[in-house]
Formats: C-alpha cells, sequence, structure tokens
C-alpha cells in the first residue's frame, strides 16, 4: 500500500491539510501531566535510544514553516540538515551526505527548478519531494520530468510527508 500517490499522468495530486503541532523533545526521562480525566500524578517517559532513519536537506524560505518541519522529522527519528535559499541548498546538497532533499520552489538566490536541474545534473539519484504553495498542474509535469518522488502542496499533512520520507530512506 502506498502512502502517498505517485505523480499521476494528468497531474493530480493530493491536497492536504496543514498539521505543524509542534512538541518539545527530550532525551531525559521526564514527568509529564496526564488529561484531566487520568491521575494527576503523571506518567514516566523513559528516554528513547537515538534510532536515526538518515538524513532529509529541507530547502525552504520560510523560517516558521522549516522549524515546524525539523522538529516533527527530527522526532520521527530522522536527521535534518536546513538551508533557506537556494544557492545555499544546492551547495549543501552537493557536499552534506543526505539522503533525501525536501525542495520549496519559490526560494530567493536560485528558484527551485533551476536548482533541480543543478541537482539531477550532479547526483540523479537522490530523492527529491517538492513542496509548493503553486496549485499548476505545471509543477506536477516538469516534477516528473525531473524524477521527484512527490509534490505536497501547501498547507500539507506533516505526518504524510514523513510517512514518504520514511519510505525513502
Amino acid at each position: 500500500m502506498h502512502l502517498v500517490r505517485p505523480l499521476e499522468p494528468h497531474g493530480k495530486t493530493d491536497n492536504m491539510t496543514s498539521t505543524l503541532d509542534v512538541l518539545p523533545a527530550s532525551a531525559h526521562a521526564r514527568r509529564i501531566p496526564m488529561s484531566a480525566h487520568a491521575s494527576r500524578k503523571g506518567v514516566l517517559i523513559w528516554p528513547r535510544p537515538h534510532l536515526t532513519h538518515g538524513t532529509v536537506l529541507i530547502i525552504e524560505d520560510d523560517e516558521r514553516l522549516m522549524t515546524a518541519m525539523s522538529r516533527r522529522i527530527q522526532r520521527a527519528g530522522i536527521d535534518v540538515l536546513a538551508a533557506t535559499e537556494g544557492t545555499g541548498g544546492l551547495r549543501k546538497a552537493l557536499t552534506e551526505p543526505a539522503d533525501a532533499v525536501l525542495l520549496d520552489l519559490g526560494l530567493p538566490g536560485m528558484r527551485g527548478f533551476k536548482l533541480l536541474h543543478e541537482l539531477r545534473a550532479r547526483k540523479p539519484d537522490l530523492p527529491v519531494v517538492i513542496i509548493t504553495g503553486d496549485l499548476s498542474p505545471e509543477i506536477d509535469r516538469r516534477g516528473r520530468d525531473y524524477g521527484v518522488v512527490a509534490v505536497f502542496r501547501k498547507p500539507f499533512s506533516t505526518a504524510r510527508l514523513i510517512r514518504t520520507l520514511q519510505t525513502l530512506l
């Protein structure tokens, strides 16, 4: 069963709703309050070993969105690298050990498809997932031409994005 439908021939994609709720992570055991109907004593949370499932490079100019995505992705056990503009994002993609790229298309410095073109010339097998606010079917066609794994329309489900990344890593 596929968690995210691959790009379809006629430009159909999922419009997904946003779930960018962020909870703080901790490496130590701590007591957290339970719901009002449960015991007021709380529950002990044991620290989980750091299990990483790979590294994703997020290239996104909206720092609030990048921060929220980064936190959720890291909580899922995936390491995150980040860049806020196209030129720096391409440099990181070529020099840092990323297993996948989340690429916004509306970037300062170098537009998303220009970056994707350059990236494909140098790292043709690196999985790329596009995140965009553009609803144009042209995005899907061009994404297919460049071999992107999926296109997520903003706002999108971070949980679904993480499931897609986990299948790639």
